[in-house]
């Protein structure tokens, strides 16, 4: 995917993309990457025609298709999420767009063989999971890998509710035969919409965040419907704040990640 949107001199210099988990472009600055868990600086500077190169790219020339996602700070492409810094438009305090972007940090999703004995009992016997980490460590990767051995295993209807595109790779990979994907569309939005007509057994969402999204999980596990999450955060002992412990109380799986697709610890809070 990067050799898409990175010019022939910038990948030149670039390791095998497989080895590339993160790259930081900062106008006038040299080219940052996390290579193997490792942070290395390139003998590059980045220019403004470089930054303006790969937004184009990644919005294939048109600006306007992607200002949803980029007033957010972002720019979803392929399974990569190219965060944005800059200067925000504002209109009525509205946050209508980014200008005069000078950053990029481009995320590059990578498969894992996440292994643990316990995540046998999860595919055979789903009941609502949340899987939590430091950013960077896999997360969303051990997300699509369990929801797609469960369409493997069973029956039921999975929805996808994957607004930034990365868990689906902006829909353009195979998931498993009962899920359904939804991008691009607000999770608060799909929540309260999307569930009545798709009628999913199991809903899948990443990255949970605040008190409104939290509240709308409990509406949908209330309603029967079972539930995997992730979340950003370093262990079940710094979840203190009142809403997120709410969510720890919905769940019956909590998955740790230790590090880059490795699983610290599953609790089973039935056992």
């Amino acid at each position: 995917m990067l050799d898409e949107i990175l010019s022939k001199k910038i990948l030149s210099i670039l390791p095998e993309s497989n080895n590339i988990q993160e790259l930081r472009f900062r106008e006038g600055y040299n080219l940052i990457g996390i290579i193997k868990n490792s942070y290395k600086e390139f003998n590059y500077i980045v220019s403004k025609e470089d930054i303006i190169s790969i937004i184009k790219a990644t919005t294939n020339n048109s600006l306007y298709s992607s200002q949803d996602t980029i007033k957010n700070g972002y720019i979803s492409y392929k399974g990569l999420r190219i965060g944005l810094a800059g200067e925000g438009v504002v209109e009525n305090l509205n946050l209508i767009t980014l200008k005069n972007i000078k950053s990029l940090c481009i995320r590059v999703p990578h498969e894992y063989d996440f292994y643990h004995p316990y995540l046998e009992k999860i595919y055979n016997n789903f009941d609502n999971t949340l899987i939590i980490s430091k950013p960077g460590l896999g997360k969303t990767t051990l997300l699509r890998s369990i929801i797609k051995k469960i369409s493997e295993l069973s029956y039921n209807n999975i929805l996808l509710l994957d607004e930034k595109g990365e868990v689906s790779f902006d829909n353009t990979i195979k998931l498993g035969k009962n899920i359904d994907v939804i991008i691009s569309i607000p999770k608060a939005h799909a929540y309260s919409s999307f569930i009545r007509v798709l009628r999913p057994n199991i809903i899948a969402t990443d990255e949970v965040f605040g008190s409104v999204e939290i509240d709308a999980i409990q509406d949908i596990i209330r309603c029967g419907v079972k539930v995997i999450a992730t979340m950003h955060s370093e262990g079940i002992q710094t979840i203190n704040q009142k809403i997120y412990a709410k969510l720890l109380s919905m769940m019956r799986y909590i998955i740790v990640l230790e590090d880059v697709g490795k699983i610290k610890e599953i609790y089973d809070r039935c056992k």
